[in-house]
């Protein structure tokens, strides 16, 4: 919850945590408090609104996302699990082989 307050400051509104299936997880709803639009809070809606055309649009957006999943494994893994965070990033192709 520390992590999400960080992100969504003053708009997040209500976390639930989900025990009872296979994966323990959590949901969470931040709001805009003028009863408005609340795209501007996410991640990928907000890189995405400034790209030129829909490829910029889906490349911004993904990029964004991948971003904010990086931060959250950051803050709930820490140093302890580096390995396994250069592990993952290196099977998605993201990080050169030691080889290479």
């Amino acid at each position: 919850m520390e992590w999400l307050q960080t992100e969504f400051g003053e708009h997040l509104r209500s976390v639930a945590e989900h025990t009872d299936e296979v994966h323990a997880h959590l949901h969470f709803c931040a709001v805009n408090p003028d009863g408005g639009n609340v795209k501007h809070l996410h991640p990928g809606f907000r890189a995405a609104k400034d790209a030129q055309t829909p490829k910029e649009q889906r490349l911004a957006y993904n990029t964004a996302m991948r971003a904010f999943q990086d931060r959250f494994w950051e803050h709930v893994a820490g140093p302890r699990l580096d390995s396994l965070v250069w592990g993952r990033a290196a099977s998605a192709g993201r990080v050169a082989s030691a080889g290479a």
